[in-house]
């Protein structure tokens, strides 16, 4: 994401998962073998377990950064303190797209809606509303009409924002009371 971001790459991709104790990290495969040195299903494993393992380019060899340190798995909250480098005062400048995944199989218990809240809540806890302007979540269509449930329960100024242009987006009635009655 730096190297996209300092290439003047001004929006990033990412793909949000549970880890077996809940932790938000971004990985594109549940599985994963393909971009590390390690092995097993993403939703099986606890964060410690996860972060044994090194990255690997698209070529399949380790990858490393400048200073020849091997690369990690990344919270959710790491690229939104990497992000938060990028964004400018007024909000405008990069931008990361969540894609939020549910379950790959019988076996994984993600709930999209749960990971969602997930991310909103690391989201909100950074207190940067710049940086909040410049996070977007991308989930199925069945699970966007299904997040409608947790809308209404996000508090402030900027996740009240969030869940309006989220529900225009997502094309689900607004969790907002308009003259004075909620949509919902």
């Amino acid at each position: 994401m730096q190297d996209a971001w300092n290439s003047q790459i001004e929006t990033v991709e990412v793909d949000a998962r549970f880890t077996a104790d809940k932790e938000v990290i971004l990985s594109h495969d549940y599985t994963i073998e393909r971009e590390s040195t390690g092995s097993g299903l993403l939703y099986n494993q606890n964060y410690s377990q996860v972060q044994q393992a090194d990255l690997r380019d698209r070529h399949g060899r380790v990858f490393k950064d400048s200073q020849g340190r091997t690369a990690k798995f990344l919270t959710f909250s790491a690229a939104l303190d990497l992000l938060a480098q990028y964004v400018t005062d007024d909000g405008h400048g990069y931008v990361m797209i969540v894609d939020v995944k549910g379950a790959v199989d019988d076996q994984d218990p993600t709930d999209p809606i749960e990971l969602t809240q997930r991310c909103l809540d690391i989201l909100a806890a950074k207190k940067n509303p710049q940086l909040s302007k410049a996070v977007v979540f991308k989930l199925k269509a069945k699970d966007a009409v299904d997040i409608g449930v947790i809308l209404p329960f996000l508090t402030g100024r900027y996740c009240r924002i969030h869940a309006a242009i989220f529900s225009f987006c997502a094309g689900v009635m607004p969790p907002i009371p308009i003259l004075g009655r909620s949509l919902l």
